[in-house]
């Protein structure tokens, strides 16, 4: 059985795993202001850096999705116009 759909903007559990190199490697879904399902990555020496690092990825991917909408947005909020 799935969980439950993500909304756009929202993101899923981190996820752990450790590399052979030692590093650690922390990873999510999210969901981008297109509603396109995306997964994410990043690696650092202990679980807090990774986990620091994938929230500074994420931000930077859901800033570079456009415009924050949500859904609660109306037509008007994104120009859309008869």
């Amino acid at each position: 059985m799935s969980g439950q759909r993500l909304d756009i903007g929202e993101h899923g559990d981190v996820h752990y795993r450790e590399k052979p190199n030692g590093r650690v490697a922390a990873s999510m879904y999210f969901r981008n202001a297109q509603g396109v399902r995306k997964r994410i990555e990043a690696t650092g020496d202990s679980r807090a850096s990774a986990r620091r690092r994938l929230f500074a990825t994420l931000g930077e991917a859901m800033a570079a999705g456009g415009p924050g909408y949500s859904p609660r947005s109306t037509f008007a909020d994104v120009g859309w116009s008869r």
